[in-house]
């Protein structure tokens, strides 16, 4: 006995969230397929927040529990992935997706709030990392030496800084992290996609650093407290 369907009667009242859709370039899916808003949320009343249908990780879940082939790509299932990968990002850990993507459509490529590298190598800009600075530092990659902004250092040496902050070929968060998980400390990948190769990154963690001898150069450690020779 509707007067519209969802999501024609959703959006007459709710009309700012009427714009966002028509004009974000990267829609979501759950908006135009099945029941539309009435995928994610109950018209009438629920426990959650925002009349959602469950608590908001379990709600993506309910679709993100397979692959899911999307333009030209095919998204992970995210449910058995973080399942395999316990070492979750902090958003996870909470249970909020939302602290990352915009389940509505955004500006920005998979549905985040703010910018995110795409590429392996990217020079270094602020605003390329709008995503990441929205909770770390920026410091963590514009200082040179530090002794507690990172556990990723040589000795003082940062790190993070040697190999993000470059004018060429500067290595963004995806040439060793994965932002949803990883089975190592700090979301550090097993591979990483490299062109269509997924490179092993190899990491071991040890008591003061770490090693790793991943494909873009030789088997190197660091160390926090006696810091090896660099080359």
């Amino acid at each position: 006995l509707l007067k519209q369907p969802a999501p024609d009667l959703c959006l007459s009242c709710h009309t700012d969230m009427a714009e966002h859709i028509a004009t974000a370039p990267t829609p979501h899916g759950a908006l135009s397929t099945e029941r539309s808003c009435l995928n994610c949320h109950n018209p009438h009343a629920t426990d959650f927040a925002r009349q959602l249908n469950a608590k908001p990780i379990d709600l993506c879940m309910q679709c993100h529990n397979k692959e899911i082939v999307s333009n030209d790509r095919v998204l992970r299932n995210m449910e058995a992935f973080l399942e395999a990968n316990p070492d979750h990002h902090g958003p996870i850990r909470t249970g909020d997706c939302a602290a990352c993507h915009n389940p509505h459509g955004s500006e920005f490529i998979s549905l985040l709030y703010k910018s995110y590298p795409k590429r392996f190598y990217q020079p270094f800009e602020v605003e390329s990392y709008g995503l990441c600075f929205n909770c770390h530092e920026q410091s963590l990659v514009h200082d040179p030496n530090t002794q507690t902004l990172t556990g990723f250092r040589n000795g003082d040496k940062n790190l993070h800084f040697t190999h993000v902050n470059r004018e060429r070929k500067g290595r963004t968060c995806r040439a060793c992290h994965d932002v949803h998980g990883s089975t190592h400390p700090k979301h550090i990948a097993d591979f990483v996609p490299f062109g269509r190769w997924d490179m092993p990154i190899d990491y071991e963690k040890l008591d003061q650093g770490g090693r790793c001898s991943p494909g873009c150069h030789e088997p190197r450690s660091y160390d926090r407290s006696a810091p090896p020779e660099a080359k």
